[in-house]
């Protein structure tokens, strides 16, 4: 061997030769780890007849395809390899195409964290002059966040006023095109006795929701961007990350449908769908596209929870038995709202199978969840609305059944839709092609952390906590419990023995004066399993109530934020075009408890371990 590096013994056979492509590999790689250097003595070929650089085929090109780019995923932090100590000083080991620096955008002046822009093509350089003293040092995290059993859980949640927003559907000119001409009714100004017509032209209700949504969209790509600048998930050593968003987040005001037409009409390039399903489409496909950005190399375990998206459904084959009242549709209409839960866990963890997102949805429809108040989404601002206008009861349909039903002013025009009481949807799971798993809604995506969720109104009439809706969960015990909700309070009632909930976090889009939100209450319970974090009267103690890390992190400034919001990433996330409600992302660090963890029987081990242990032989390397 040693007369492969110049000196030492001749060899006694043609065995004990290498290569010289080996041999010129070994004197190269003298100073590196085993593992690389095994790596690459598995790549030699065993003759002098090695294919070159330049006629190998290369294993780093991708075959042409004409399949649909996936967003951009950040790279991460750049390979280190130890130098030699002959390295020139300021040598970092880390190439210089593959610097990144966590949290911060390769290029340009807006922050998009987790998003790299195209290289430009730079000359081959050596190892040793990949580095300058100009370049950034690459940002390395030592903290390794624990996908099983997490210890420290951060919870990030954006205020959003959803419960109270301006109509977003603009007149537009005659004529133009998608354009929908709306005729309408007025009092006479000239006699008080009379109406008198007057028409508006609006653009396209798709036109309308696809800027809609792009606007939320762009918002909530720039709430998360933010919170994780400002409160790093790896800096603060969390183990998982949960960022929410309240109710109704994804929905225009119910006031931008001019009439009934457009809540059923089908889409003019597929006839199978409705705008329903365009909606829901959308919201889908736009969450699954945000996660993509916050890979766990930058940012850790993420799972996201981005406040809901409500639609409503005509339901073709119940009819109204008999005549609608004067003012009411005669259609009967299936509600869906429904919060898309993702993250960007391994979904190809053979030990630990994932879906690739969830859907679960409400149950239980509030009087207010489809008002068409000209400000609000999820309601009306200032005191309900009661009588004609919003109001619950049982109709009598076809096929014969006392169907209870919400009837409220949903459209702009004020016509009373018949939206049914409860959905009869359940909560599911999806692979990455969008089928439906077998099985239930999986809430145990993280080993050891199981979580519920409930969807405003569902607190109190259809809670994960104490109703049936428990069995649609994976895992029925859970410890952490998310309200997702527009004017829904935490109730005490609902925890009262439920002893595997730590916490129960809250994100409601009733933004008003004095009001707790978001909030997250740490639960207490004694040996017996019933809570003991309650005072006399029954109602949560000061001290459950959590306090948040300081730095509340703003995202839209009302007054400030000037609008058109440029796009952060080309190509993916769209500009923000209109005035959105203030905004801002509040972030708490939890301490989960894991004293029911079970330990495996192989981890039991001797405190006196057996005399005849050996240690390891070193391998030492020549240099």
């Amino acid at each position: 061997m040693k007369k492969n590096f110049g000196t030492g013994r001749t060899p006694t056979s043609d065995t004990d030769q290498i290569s010289q492509s080996r041999r010129k590999l070994l004197m190269g790689c003298a100073w590196l780890p085993a593992a690389p250097l095994l790596a690459m003595l598995g790549g030699c070929n065993d003759s002098d007849n090695a294919i070159s650089d330049a006629d190998a085929p290369s294993t780093f090109e991708p075959p042409a395809s004409t399949a649909e780019i996936s967003p951009p995923i950040p790279a991460p932090d750049g390979l280190r390899i130890p130098l030699p100590p002959f390295s020139a000083p300021g040598d970092t080991g880390v190439l210089a195409s593959q610097q990144t620096q966590r949290g911060q955008p390769d290029t340009g002046d807006a922050a998009s964290p987790g998003v790299s822009t195209p290289a430009t093509s730079t000359p081959a350089t050596s190892i040793a002059d990949a580095s300058s003293a100009d370049a950034p040092a690459p940002v390395i995290a030592s903290f390794r966040p624990q996908s099983s059993w997490p210890g420290k859980v951060g919870i990030y949640s954006l205020q959003y006023n959803t419960f109270s927003q301006g109509l977003g559907r603009k007149e537009v000119s005659e004529g133009t095109q998608g354009s929908v001409l709306y005729t309408y009714a007025v009092t006479d100004p000239a006699d008080k006795n009379k109406k008198i017509t007057k028409t508006k032209t609006f653009e396209g209700i798709e036109t309308c929701l696809k800027r809609a949504l792009d606007n939320k969209f762009a918002l909530l790509y720039r709430a998360m961007a933010e919170a994780f600048k400002a409160h790093p998930p790896l800096d603060r050593k969390f183990d998982v990350s949960f960022f929410t968003a309240p109710e109704f987040f994804w929905n225009v005001p119910w006031g931008d449908f001019l009439d009934e037409t457009e809540l059923v009409k089908t889409l003019e390039n597929d006839g199978s769908k409705t705008i329903a399903d365009l909606i829901l489409d959308t919201v889908t496909r736009n969450v699954r596209t945000l996660i993509s950005l916050f890979p766990i190399e930058e940012y850790g375990h993420i799972v996201l929870l981005p406040g809901t998206i409500a639609v409503l459904r005509a339901m073709p084959e119940t009819k109204l038995a008999g005549n609608p009242p004067a003012g009411l549709s005669s259609t009967i209409y299936e509600p869906t709202n429904r919060v898309v839960c993702i993250h960007n866990l391994p979904t190809d963890d053979k030990n630990y199978p994932r879906p690739a997102y969830m859907i679960w949805p409400k149950r239980v429809v509030s009087d207010l969840d489809y008002y068409r108040s000209l400000t609000t989404i999820g309601g009306m601002a200032g005191p309900p609305a009661v009588g004609p206008a919003c109001t619950s009861g049982k109709i009598k349909t076809v096929p014969a059944v006392d169907m209870e039903v919400t009837w409220c002013d949903t459209t702009k025009g004020g016509l009373k839709l018949y939206i049914k009481k409860t959905s009869s949807f359940k909560g599911q799971s999806f692979d990455s092609q969008g089928n439906v798993l077998p099985g239930k809604f999986e809430n145990d995506i993280i080993d050891g952390l199981p979580f519920g969720i409930d969807i405003c109104l569902d607190h109190m009439d259809a809670s994960v906590e104490t109703s049936a809706r428990r069995d649609e969960l994976d895992k029925s015990k859970f410890k952490l419990d998310f309200l997702i909700a527009c004017s829904q309070a935490l109730m005490e009632s609902n925890f009262k023995t439920t002893p595997t909930i730590q916490y129960a976090i809250r994100n409601d889009g009733r933004l008003v004066a004095g009001s707790t939100n978001p909030q997250i209450r740490k639960l207490s319970y004694d040996k017996n399993g019933v809570i003991n974090c309650l005072d006399e009267k029954g109602k949560f103690k000061a001290d459950t109530d959590l306090k948040p890390l300081e730095g509340e992190v703003p995202v839209f400034v009302k007054g400030k934020t000037a609008v058109p919001v440029a796009s952060p990433v080309i190509g993916v996330i769209p500009e923000i075009l209109d005035n959105m409600s203030w905004s801002n992302v509040t972030v708490w660090s939890l301490d989960i408890d894991n004293s029911d963890k079970p330990v495996a029987a192989h981890t039991l081990v001797a405190s006196n371990p057996p005399s005849n242990l050996k240690k390891e032989p070193e391998i030492q390397f020549i240099q």
